[in-house]
């Protein structure tokens, strides 16, 4: 039995032996292995002393080798179940290596942390995110870089995975080292050791860009929506997804009205934009006249095809009002037009003016220096009074084509409305009465008094007769402040500053826009040939820019017309004035008397002039209207001048240089082709040349006068006239220089 024993120790022992040094070297040997050295070389040694000591009794060694054996085999099993959990804790190892490389390669923030909050473990991009490094952060509590108030929050969250197991998610305010705060959301899980939670492992993401980003987009979902720009957007089946408040305002359909429906079922005339923006590789652009039951607007709409990845394509459709746009290119043409017609007028008035002159003067001469028979006369003098009517009605084309002089002055506009009224409710308009208010804070205006009523009385006279039952004339007036260029009309060249709306309304039959768009043309009327010239309005426009204002009308057939006259006060008008000035004083007089009114009256026939009108002197007529240049030599020759004719500023210039011994006046044509007389008048004056010189002209207007007064002419004659006034005035400039040669 003891030999068995023996073999089988030996055996255990043999195989406990090159277990043991089969698996590792004694320098690798961890602490497993040693117990099981220190445990095999005890039971050797025991052995040992057994054999040894033959003393004992045999039912002790038994015992003692029973002992020994089941020590051994103990000691054995414990080996292998260290060696096991050994095999464990190195896969356990090799798995933690390879889970925190994976860490450390993932962009994804990653920390672990203990039950009470300290950060166990971090990843470089957790690092790289708080800012700091391993030293900052391990082993320190997470709380400390949290923002005081979410430390709470931390912490329940941690109790929450201890007690539960599940995982948390929150978000809270992270300190970075800047000392700046972000927010991030953390999400956190339990990691269990032998079924208890013994720590959480945690990621977080920044929620700052994301915050940025919905924000961002809410914001520019809030641009749209609640943009002024009407926008909307529809998908691929053509239904609303957008419709912002500026298509509420353009359309007046609401936008819960709007949403989710076709808009081919709320908006008549729109193409097919899907099928269009195909066609025209992703955009489509076009004018239309948008409509619905409700409205009709001209717009420029534009389509785009917006592609997102992944979804579904939808149209983003901009639509622009083009109602002012087009008021614009209106008021645009109307102006180009009037100003076009205003240097139509002007011509007009000076071709007519000749023509006039012509007549006049034949008639006058044929009158005076023919034997006719009695009853040729009166046939003469109706000539030379048509000729009259015609010079007033080409001086209202020179007021519209803003040729025509004024001389203003500064007036209380409450006076000029009250003498208007005044001088009206003397002609006994049956059935017409007037309501006249003037706000108390109107400045006063500077005007030209007798123009500017001549503008009312037009006003007040349509307005009569656009109420032939009778009716009631309101006449208003008020401060009107335009701040800035943007306040003001478009399409007039005003500055901003105080203005005085004159306001003239009726109730009478009122007009459609074509007619409003044609009212300020000349001889333009809707009363007939019978009842007027066409020229009271046209007129009235003219005189009102003269000021420095403009002219805006208002109308609705059948209900009556309102035109608002709106002019500078007197010191815009001023401030505007101050460049057109001269600074050497006296001007002002010298032209209103050199420009006095009756230069377009005609003279009469029994006409007694209080000098003599006969003369030996040379006179040097240049015209370049030969017929006017005819009637001009023969009148004077008639009374005993010399005459030399010219037909242009050339020819001009060489005849005085032949004659400037004889020719004791020239009389000179200001507009005139080629050489005008501006040039003819410069020679003459920079040559030194003292002869007076008369000028003429069909059209004027003050800026030129003052020019020309300060070139050196000694008088002026506006076309038409007799062949006496012509010579009145050249035996008065004779008269003036025999005076300042004797002096």
């Amino acid at each position: 039995m003891n030999a068995l024993l023996n073999v089988l120790t030996l055996l255990a022992l043999g195989a406990a032996l090159f277990r043991l040094f089969a698996l590792g070297k004694v320098r690798t040997w961890n602490a497993p292995r040693l117990i099981l050295a220190e445990l095999i070389v005890w039971a050797s040694l025991t052995w040992v002393v057994m054999e040894v000591h033959w003393n004992l009794s045999g039912l002790e060694v038994f015992l003692l080798e029973i002992g020994y054996l089941t020590m051994l085999v103990l000691a054995y099993l414990f080996f292998l179940i260290a060696l096991h959990n050994e095999e464990l804790d190195r896969v356990a190892d090799e798995a933690q290596g390879r889970f925190t490389l994976l860490e450390d390669l993932s962009e994804l923030p990653t920390f672990s942390l203990s039950l009470e909050g300290l950060v166990l473990d971090a990843n470089r991009a957790f690092l790289r995110t708080v800012g700091g490094d391993t030293g900052e952060i391990l082993g320190r509590s997470f709380g400390d870089r949290l923002h005081h108030d979410d430390l709470p929050e931390l912490e329940n969250r941690i109790q929450q995975v201890q007690t539960t197991g599940s995982v948390a998610e929150f978000s809270v305010r992270f300190r970075l080292q800047d000392r700046s705060y972000r927010r991030v959301k953390l999400r956190i899980a339990p990691v269990y050791h032998h079924g208890q939670v013994v720590e959480v492992l945690g990621t977080s993401w920044d929620l700052t860009q994301e915050h940025r980003a919905v924000s961002q987009a809410s914001f520019l979902a809030a641009v749209i929506t609640e943009s002024n720009q009407p926008i909307f957007t529809i998908n691929e089946d053509g239904v609303i997804l957008v419709w912002n408040r500026g298509m509420e305002s353009l359309t007046g359909i609401a936008r819960t009205s709007a949403v989710d429906k076709a808009y081919t079922d709320l908006l008549t005339d729109v193409p097919d934009i899907i099928l269009e923006c195909a066609a025209g590789g992703g955009t489509f652009t076009t004018e239309l006249l948008l409509r619905n039951s409700a409205i009709s607007i001209p717009v420029l709409l534009t389509a785009y095809e917006v592609d997102i990845k992944g979804q579904p394509s939808a149209y983003a459709v901009y639509v622009q009002d083009l109602t002012r746009q087009r008021k614009l290119e209106e008021q645009l043409l109307h102006h180009q037009r009037m100003e076009a017609l205003g240097k139509l007028a002007g011509g007009v008035a000076h071709d007519f003016n000749n023509v006039l002159t012509i007549i006049s003067g034949n008639a006058a001469i044929l009158k005076k220096h023919t034997k006719l028979q009695p009853k040729f006369i009166p046939h003469l003098d109706a000539i030379i009074r048509s000729t009259r009517r015609g010079a007033s009605l080409t001086e209202q084309l020179l007021t519209f084509s803003r040729r025509h002089p004024f001389t203003p002055r500064r007036m209380d506009v409450e006076n000029l409305i009250e003498d208007t009224v005044d001088l009206i409710s003397h002609a006994g308009w049956q059935g017409i009465h007037f309501e006249v208010s003037v706000e108390p804070n109107v400045p006063p205006v500077m005007i030209d008094p007798a123009r500017m009523q001549q503008v009312l009385l037009n006003l007040c006279v349509n307005a009569r007769d656009a109420m032939p039952a009778g009716g009631t004339i309101h006449i208003t007036a008020r401060r009107k402040d335009y701040l800035s260029e943007r306040d003001l009309p478009r399409g007039e060249s005003a500055q901003p500053g105080t203005y005085i709306s004159i306001s003239v309304r009726d109730n009478g039959i009122g007009m459609d826009r074509a007619t409003v768009a044609r009212v300020f043309e000349p001889f333009f009327t809707t009363k007939g040939s019978s009842k007027g010239t066409g020229l009271g309005l046209s007129n009235a426009h003219g005189i009102v820019q003269q000021h420095r204002g403009w002219i805006e009308v208002e109308s609705i057939v059948n209900k009556g017309s309102t035109f608002h006259i709106l002019l500078p006060s007197a010191e815009r008008f001023e401030q505007d004035s101050k460049g057109d000035r001269r600074t050497d004083g006296g001007e002002h007089e010298l032209t209103q008397s050199m420009l006095d009114d009756d230069r377009f009256a005609l003279a009469s026939e029994d006409e007694e002039h209080a000098q003599p009108l006969e003369g030996s002197e040379t006179v040097l007529l240049v015209d370049d209207e030969a017929l006017v240049r005819e009637m001009g030599k023969t009148a004077l020759e008639l009374y005993g001048y010399t005459v030399i004719t010219a037909s242009d500023g050339r020819e001009a210039l060489d005849l005085f240089e032949r004659h400037r011994d004889k020719i004791d006046v020239v009389v000179l044509d200001w507009a005139m082709r080629d050489v005008g007389g501006r040039e003819v008048l410069r020679k003459l004056r920079e040559e030194g040349e003292r002869v007076p010189v008369l000028v003429q002209s069909g059209v004027w207007h003050s800026r030129q006068t003052d020019e020309l007064l300060r070139q050196g002419a000694d008088g002026v004659l506006m076309k038409p006239y007799l062949p006496e006034k012509l010579i009145e005035e050249i035996r008065s400039l004779l008269k003036s220089d025999s005076t300042e040669t004797e002096a």
